[in-house]
């Protein structure tokens, strides 16, 4: 789903600071219960955003990113957790 001009954008300081605090909370929860917790931050977010049809064209989005990656990790938070804060390039930011 690529209409940003329909929906509120985080700015690039937002999206790190928020992205930041993700990673952080995936640590402090652990590695056995982070897909626990991911999930449960997903459907608060499909709550939250309202619409059916763009949460769905989301987690297609979603998969087909990872899918893209063919042969790489299949979690990309795993990879970029690491850096987050660091300046390195977010799994986002090669995706307007």
């Amino acid at each position: 789903m690529n209409d940003q001009s329909t929906r509120a954008v985080l700015s690039d300081i937002e999206r790190d600071a928020v992205y930041t605090q993700l990673c952080q909370t995936l640590t402090e929860v652990g590695e056995t219960r982070s897909t626990l917790m991911l999930a449960r931050l997903a459907l608060l977010l499909m709550e939250r955003l309202g619409d059916a049809t763009a949460a769905a064209a989301l987690i297609e989005d979603a998969a087909s990113d990872l899918r893209a990656q063919d042969g790489e990790h299949s979690m990309a938070v795993a990879h970029s957790c690491s850096s987050a804060g660091s300046g390195a390039q977010p799994p986002w930011a090669s995706h307007p």
